[in-house]
């Protein structure tokens, strides 16, 4: 085990010293007062996911609670030795921001092996960067691959890149267009904002070979990922739909991509208005 258990009473010191303390002397509201307590007496009695739950609040600062990492922590890897897939998982982002990537990777194995999908995916991060071990792509893309066929979006959207840069071992552009009209189609704005911006590369890169779309798509055409699939079928339009599905999904980039073909009249019809609300929404966007 990581750690051993917690005592009782370092639970209840956990619970308490937020309102015990100089510099947080305000008192928990009764709700959120009872909520914790109930989680800690939970954690208590050997409950790994009350144990997750009252870290989580402490990480936070929800539930009323002062935040406190190093106590977060410290309940995280406690419900993470009791096998809390997702209890290991925070621990390890912890961890891995506080530069020990070579724990993390430990934790992140362990909630993998316990079939956390979204911990093989922050493993595989770990393992294609090299942090904590070795790099090593291939691994790192089999096990992407893996998570994305359970629906991680990062996933697929690592799995995708991955496809898509030449320099990589699994480099396959055809497949990488495919995951990408796939992904845009299963809800994933990320995939619909890079599919859009990858045909804005291609009009561009027809342009100047002076080849123009060979048999072009109809651009609200739904019933196939092939969309993104043929760089000689894309369209201006096509590519406007893709962004704008993006910048719709509160994806910051395809607001901004979308924003300056409308700007600067490269490929779309100049829209200052039009171009103006975008760039307001990409400042907007979360991400």
């Amino acid at each position: 085990m990581l750690r051993a258990r917690l005592t009782p009473l370092l639970l209840a010191l956990s619970l308490v010293a937020c309102s015990t303390a100089g510099e947080h002397e305000t008192a928990l509201p009764g709700d959120a007062e009872r909520e914790a307590r109930h989680s800690a007496r939970g954690c208590d009695r050997g409950d790994a996911y009350a144990c997750h739950n009252l870290a989580v609040s402490w990480r936070d600062g929800a539930e009323g609670l002062h935040p406190d990492e190093d106590r977060a922590l410290q309940l995280f890897l406690h419900a993470c030795d009791e096998d809390a897939s997702t209890a290991c998982r925070h621990a390890a982002r912890i961890l891995d921001r506080r530069d020990q990537p070579e724990q993390a990777r430990q934790l992140l194995r362990k909630a993998c092996d316990l079939l956390d999908a979204f911990a093989c995916t922050d493993l595989a991060l770990l393992i294609a960067q090299g942090r904590g071990g070795p790099a090593d792509p291939v691994l790192s893309f089999s096990m992407m691959e893996s998570a994305c066929a359970r629906r991680v979006p990062t996933a697929c959207m690592e799995s995708a890149h991955a496809l898509l840069d030449p320099d990589h071992p699994a480099h396959d552009e055809h497949r990488g267009r495919l995951l990408l009209g796939h992904n845009c189609q299963n809800g994933l704005m990320e995939a619909c904002a890079a599919a859009g911006a990858l045909l804005v590369r291609d009009l561009r890169a027809s342009r100047q070979s002076g080849h123009p779309p060979s048999a072009p798509l109809d651009p609200d055409d739904d019933r196939s990922p092939e969309l993104t699939l043929d760089p000689a079928r894309a369209t201006p339009r096509t590519a406007e739909v893709l962004l704008r599905r993006g910048c719709l999904g509160r994806v910051g980039q395809a607001c901004a991509d979308l924003a300056e073909l409308l700007r600067t009249g490269d490929l779309l019809p100049v829209d200052e208005e039009r171009a103006a609300r975008l760039e307001q929404m990409a400042r907007e966007a979360p991400r």
